[in-house]
């Protein structure tokens, strides 16, 4: 039964802002209209039950601006064309004058709560400001009327007379203020610029990127001609003879350097390549001597040295393999920066990644097989461990026969994500056949299935995310809730 609600009380209890007008004996459920008066004085019609639960509160213009009143009032630089009465949150556009004397469609409700203050077209640049204004080196080449901050793209000149093109917005901020050339056009760019093991020859101006082959001068001594770009880019950093230089010094004094005995003095040592930094002692302990080559430190063993390798440090190739540019390439599919042939205490890593600090490198089987080359990948990994650079050595039958994996292990250390969480009480533990064990693991693991007796897996909401292999059975229960 609907609870009555006496006249007296409804004449005597005011709900929000709103009290009744002709009080009447009413259900506290009616729908009826009536009349309500409000605080500020105006009167509205509600139901009952809208007022009486607290659904309607006030007339809902107490806040209403007056005609009047928005004629005298300025928003900003904005002020209403045609004033009437109207709600701060209305939403229906009017029409408003700028001080610039553009007129501009908007929400009442953006201006007075001060979101829009002007018409958007107050620092607007003339065609006639463009053509008469340089911003750094730049010009723009067809002038045409905007605002600063425009993200149009538009075609500027610069000094050097390159053309580019560039968002409004970037060139009036100064944040762009040349074509990006220019730097390298000028002949003193290149002064005393080295490229791995290249200095340019000549004062030409080039930019980074030309095709154009010019000379270069390695630090072995030999010229060569190669392209700016396969340069710059790194994909050559030397002149590919420096081998043949240390091989025929070899050739000169093999009869001399395999008749040393220790202790060998640096000055034993015959002129025209590599030099001794310290006494060779024993003749199957790495030492520290000067590649010829590059000039950097590096340390050979005497005994590889009489046999005619270890002659320089690794540095005597003069082109990137191809497998790094491909791994290289991959990574910058991903949106990541890479350098190629970066350099750490004098050991050179195929691929630097910066943002992650992760140095890696590709070896090919043959050239890494060899006790020489296994002791430098001993060095290299030495050195990142001490100096807390993330590592990750990619062999050559990894990259061709599981290529998949390798690109899942790489998209998975340098792309940050937010993992599923996973809580171990959700998890269960059970044995698993051979035949469910290995395909998870040539699906997921990076060395693949494995032999083995025993199998585990983990399950979270009845799928297979882990598996652990054991060769001999373990003293555990088949099964863990």
């Amino acid at each position: 039964m609907e609870t009555k609600l006496l006249a007296e009380y409804l004449s005597a209890t005011k709900f929000g802002k709103l009290l009744i007008i002709d009080p009447v004996n009413l259900s506290k459920g009616s729908h009826k209209k009536i009349n309500w008066i409000c605080d500020c004085g105006k009167i509205t019609t509600c139901q009952v039950c809208h007022v009486i639960s607290g659904n309607t509160s006030s007339c809902g213009h107490c806040d209403e601006i007056s005609a009047e009143e928005m004629r005298i009032r300025k928003f900003g630089k904005l002020r209403m064309k045609e004033p009437n009465n109207l709600m701060p949150g209305s939403r229906i556009k009017k029409l408003w004058v700028c001080d610039c004397g553009n007129e501009v469609l908007c929400q009442p409700l953006s201006v007075i709560s001060g979101h829009t203050s002007s018409c958007g077209h107050c620092n607007e640049l003339s065609s006639e400001y463009f053509s008469i204004t340089k911003f750094g080196s730049l010009r723009m080449k067809t002038p045409i009327t905007s605002l600063p901050r425009s993200k149009i793209e538009a075609i500027w000149v610069c000094d050097c007379g390159n053309e580019t093109i560039r968002p409004i917005q970037l060139v009036t901020s100064g944040h762009t203020s040349s074509c990006g050339k220019c730097k390298h056009s000028n002949p003193d760019y290149w002064t005393g610029k080295t490229y791995g093991k290249l200095t340019r020859r000549g004062n030409e101006k080039l930019s980074k990127g030309s095709n154009k082959k010019v000379m270069w001068i390695c630090t072995c001594g030999n010229e060569t001609e190669q392209s700016v770009y396969s340069v710059t880019s790194k994909k050559v950093n030397s002149c590919g003879n420096c081998m043949s230089i240390a091989r025929n010094w070899y050739k000169e004094n093999e009869e001399v350097i395999k008749n040393l005995k220790c202790p060998i003095q640096p000055e034993d040592i015959p002129s025209g390549w590599m030099c001794l930094l310290e006494p060779v002692t024993n003749t199957g302990i790495a030492f520290n001597a000067v590649c010829g080559s590059c000039k950097n430190r590096y340390k050979p063993i005497w005994d590889n040295i009489r046999k005619g390798s270890s002659l320089t440090c690794g540095c005597a190739s003069n082109h990137t393999s191809g497998a790094s540019m491909s791994i290289a390439s991959f990574i910058e599919s991903l949106g990541v920066v890479v350098e190629l042939e970066y350099e750490v205490n004098n050991l050179f890593y195929d691929i630097f990644v910066p943002s992650a600090n992760m140095l890696i490198e590709y070896n090919g089987l043959r050239w890494h097989q060899g006790a020489e080359s296994r002791e430098r990948d001993l060095r290299k990994y030495r050195n990142t461990i001490s100096l807390n650079y993330p590592y990750l050595m990619i062999f050559e039958d990894e990259w061709l026969y599981n290529q998949d994996k390798v690109k899942n292990l790489l998209r998975n250390k340098l792309i940050k994500s937010s993992p599923i969480p996973i809580r171990p009480q959700k998890c269960k533990i059970c044995q698993i056949s051979k035949t469910e064990a290995n395909p998870f693991y040539e699906s997921f693991h990076y060395i693949g299935k494995c032999n083995a007796k025993v199998h585990y897996g983990v399950f979270f909401e009845d799928h297979l995310i882990a598996a652990m292999s054991f060769s001999h059975p373990t003293r555990q229960t088949s099964s863990h809730p």
